[in-house]
């Protein structure tokens, strides 16, 4: 199976950091040097709240994963900030819970996993097992509800999760459509794109040295000025 190939592999850098789903945006607000993941999704109207949404990033150095974030009926924006250890942020999918849907028995309380990614028209057509045949949907939805944000999912079921993402090409890169689907049931629940935001450009030390040189002579030139009239 592909996750105990992947357990071979180095150590990951994941990362548990608090997200909200927010209001639109143009860019994030980041910490300097710190680049994201975003998800920027509609959700139709007539759904429940998508809950305990993680969303994980793929870098140019390692894998990690950002927690929590809701998103409600119209549009959310939710992302994972990652600090400049963590490489710069390549591309992303995520993962929540829906408590209910509309499709459900009177009266049942029945959890759906949720999952925001870069799904062909033939995968919308799969059930849960076809896709992510290394974790089953109970652990899945289990480690989202119940695993604090500040501790880190288990090493095998999030090498489980993000394997079988990338083997299906969830993973979404800057502006990267996706659609938001509730598992087993294949229901749309709505579309967006992936957003990924970078640090901004830092100007080189003789870029610097010329603006400083700039601002004196400027100055300079209007203090003769001011001498003349």
């Amino acid at each position: 199976m592909r996750i105990h190939k992947m357990l071979k592999r180095s150590a990951l850098a994941v990362l548990a950091v608090v997200t909200i789903g927010s209001a639109a945006q143009a860019t994030p607000v980041l910490q300097p040097g710190w680049s994201g993941v975003s998800i920027d999704v509609t959700i139709n109207p007539g759904f429940k709240p998508i809950t305990n949404i993680a969303t994980f990033t793929k870098t140019t150095t390692s894998q990690g994963v950002g927690r929590f974030s809701t998103a409600v009926t119209g549009f959310n924006e939710f992302t994972a900030p990652i600090p400049p250890a963590g490489g710069l942020a390549v591309s992303g999918w995520a993962a929540g819970v829906i408590a209910g849907l509309p499709t459900d028995p009177v009266g049942s309380a029945i959890n759906h996993l949720v999952i925001f990614g870069n799904f062909t028209p033939a995968q919308l057509a799969l059930d849960y097992t076809a896709l992510f045949p290394d974790i089953s949907e109970s652990k899945f939805i289990s480690d989202l509800l119940t695993i604090p944000a500040s501790s880190s999912i288990p090493s095998a079921d999030f090498l489980a999760m993000t394997g079988d993402a990338k083997a299906d090409g969830l993973y979404g890169l800057n502006g990267t459509a996706i659609t938001a689907v509730a598992f087993s049931t294949g229901t749309v629940l709505g579309t967006g794109n992936v957003l990924i935001t970078l640090p901004a450009a830092v100007p080189e030390p003789m870029t610097l040295t010329l603006f400083g040189a700039g601002l004196v002579g400027a100055a300079a030139l209007r203090r003769r000025k001011s001498k003349i009239a």
